[in-house]
């Protein structure tokens, strides 16, 4: 036609993640309901949310139903998140099939995680973690994020720290690593995955713990997220 022309922006597509069995048996992925019914305790405020019906009266948010906003509630962070991250590191060498393939595994990881009950997505470059919660409000634009994501040699990794997170850690690398980052390496209590894209794997496929969107996980250390760190 004769209007102006648009802008398309192409969405990694994403995939669920095929869970593999743990060599001691059972799966990464696996849930312990003693972890789900006693959650840790909620200390901090960490933003607002609609009302879900059982919500205690204190943290509904009055102030925004009184100008109008409908019924919110507060929602609360734990002390010491220990919801699961993916974290996208995009340095490669120029080898755009690895790039998409980590791009479109750290999607399909972040957006299964964030269903069973929310997670965050850590950019290639960034310090500040996107929230993604179980009802997705923020999930299209990580996704768009994403999709914008500019990899090669210049790329700088996430930024980590030595042992802010305490929930399992995702580390999706799309080229090779030179060294492990040290949050990969520390005393953590939760799960470890390093996830690289098929072509850089380790020749055993059997010690792989996942794979998704034409890359694997592997274990630096294992333990299923249902399982708390003692």
């Amino acid at each position: 036609g004769d209007g102006p022309a648009q802008d398309l922006l192409v969405l990694p597509r994403t995939e669920p993640v095929d869970w593999l069995p743990l060599a001691g048996g059972g799966r990464l992925d696996g849930d312990d309901p003693r972890a789900r019914a006693q959650p840790p305790a909620a200390v901090d405020v960490d933003g607002l949310r609609p009302y879900q019906p059982g919500t205690p009266a204190s943290r509904i948010h009055w102030s925004a139903l009184a100008r109008g906003a409908g019924l919110l509630e507060r929602r609360l962070r734990a002390d010491g998140d220990t919801r699961p991250m993916v974290a996208l590191d995009a340095r490669c060498p120029e080898a755009a099939e690895q790039l998409e393939a980590a791009v479109r595994a750290a999607a399909s990881l972040a957006l299964e995680l964030a269903r069973r009950g929310g997670c965050r997505l850590l950019l290639s470059g960034e310090r500040r973690a996107i929230a993604i919660e179980p009802e997705l409000a923020s999930w299209p634009g990580a996704h768009a994020r994403l999709a914008l994501m500019q990899g090669g040699p210049r790329a700088r990794a996430p930024m980590l720290g030595a042992g802010g997170a305490l929930g399992p850690l995702f580390y999706v690398a799309a080229g090779p690593l030179g060294r492990l980052p040290v949050a990969l390496t520390g005393a953590r209590g939760a799960a470890c995955v390093l996830v690289l894209p098929a072509p850089l794997c380790p020749a055993a496929p059997a010690s792989a713990c996942l794979q998704v969107a034409g890359c694997r996980g592997f274990t630096l250390r294992a333990r299923s997220m249902g399982e708390r760190a003692a």
